[in-house]
């Protein structure tokens, strides 16, 4: 998703820009610099625009999903130096407040003492589909040919879950499940979940307990609004968490067991996400609240990792990983289905979503998704009775 800046920042970047605004400076005084149909600070379902100030057309970068009323929605728009106004057939605009049918294209006149900018918005709307997630999943054309059943809902404010079937190009039916938080707000956090109540580690060579996700989220003592199980070893019938757990800043697990699982992802106690392998966890121990293990990486600066591109085996996946803007919007993702994915394929997927660094978490049958609806934890992307009992696990927490 293209990046959407909050107003003030939009007006900082403005005067960055154009320092003196003189009048006699050449400089267009009546330009549009932000539209959008979404708030400018949605972290979540924010639909980005393009202004074009050669053209005069203000666009959406994706369609807007179909079952978007776009007959009586408040625009939201910035313009630069001292325009007078903002006017659509003579009457003025004000900024998310005054209502427009944009389901036809609406001419928007921005007017300053020297001369007055026509704008043609034109707003694509999908036909047929009916989430953001569908809109974006249908935009990878060469992974994507088709949108299936496709539902979303707002577990909490800054916490959406969206559940989308699709077909790929070579025919595999799968399924999406992603949990996208906003750890910016105070009132959302991660938390790792352990099965069995202890607060000091346990010895390396002692097995953990074990618990299906659903029965870790519900005895936490907490409000868990979703959860999904994490990695974990099993060798001579013991079974450990792969990598490190961290709870509260206290860890109950600092080491790694193999090869392939030595990724963490954390939270600081600045509330930015963190991922990264052994150093890296190392240098931050004393300033993480947060950690569980993962495999490889999946993304890294936005680009899929050297080490999944040339790996074509397909399973079901998990991946977590966090934005580049301020590190403080959480995605975890599972794909299942037929045969299931490559990483690179979920790398893509993830990416599509604003994802800009992301590790690979447990995959095959070891994954499982709860989600809260009213009062009860419902599983999401297997039955109850088909989860695995794992050690740990990582939930989105209510304070």
């Amino acid at each position: 998703m293209k990046r959407i800046l909050s107003i003030s920042a939009l007006a900082a970047a403005v005067t960055m820009l154009f320092p003196s605004c003189e009048k006699d400076s050449g400089l267009v005084e009546s330009q549009l610099i932000y539209f959008g149909i979404t708030e400018p600070y949605t972290r979540i379902g924010g639909i980005a625009f393009t202004v074009d100030n050669t053209t005069m057309m203000i666009t959406n970068d994706e369609p807007v999903p179909a079952n978007i009323d776009l007959s009586s929605v408040k625009p939201y728009f910035i313009t630069n130096h001292e325009s007078k106004g903002v006017f659509v057939k003579g009457v003025e605009q004000l900024s998310g407040v005054s209502k427009q049918d944009l389901s036809a294209p609406v001419k928007y006149e921005v007017v300053s003492e020297r001369e007055t900018l026509v704008y043609d918005v034109i707003v694509t709307k999908s036909e047929d589909i009916k989430t953001q997630a569908g809109v974006k999943l249908s935009g990878l054309s060469d992974l994507v040919a088709g949108i299936g059943e496709e539902t979303e809902m707002w577990i909490a404010d800054g916490l959406r879950f969206s559940e989308t079937e699709f077909t790929t190009t070579d025919g595999r039916s799968l399924k999406m499940d992603l949990f996208e938080a906003d750890l910016s707000r105070d009132d959302l956090y991660l938390y790792p979940l352990t099965a069995g109540d202890f607060n000091d580690p346990l010895p390396e060579t002692e097995e953990w307990p074990v618990q299906t996700i659903t029965e870790m989220a519900g005895a936490a003592g907490i409000e868990v609004l979703g959860a999904i199980s994490g990695d974990f070893f099993e060798a001579s019938g013991v079974i450990i968490p792969e990598g490190p757990v961290c709870r509260n800043g206290k860890w109950l697990k600092e080491s790694f067991h193999s090869e392939k699982a030595n990724r963490y992802f954390g939270i600081r106690k600045d509330g930015r996400a963190s991922l990264g392998g052994i150093s890296a966890m190392l240098s931050l121990m004393d300033n993480m609240t947060f950690a569980i293990g993962g495999k490889e990486y999946l993304l890294t600066e936005d680009a899929p990792a050297d080490e999944i591109k040339s790996r074509s085996d397909l399973d079901s996946r998990t991946g977590i990983g966090t934005n580049r803007l301020d590190h403080k919007m959480v995605y975890i993702v599972t794909i299942t289905g037929d045969e299931g994915v490559t990483l690179a394929e979920t790398a893509q997927i993830m990416k599509a979503f604003g994802t800009s660094e992301a590790i690979n978490l447990a995959g095959g049958d070891n994954t499982s998704f709860v989600i809260r609806e009213g009062s009860s934890l419902k599983a999401k992307n297997r039955p109850e009775e088909q989860m695995k009992k794992v050690p740990d696990g990582v939930a989105i927490v209510k304070r």
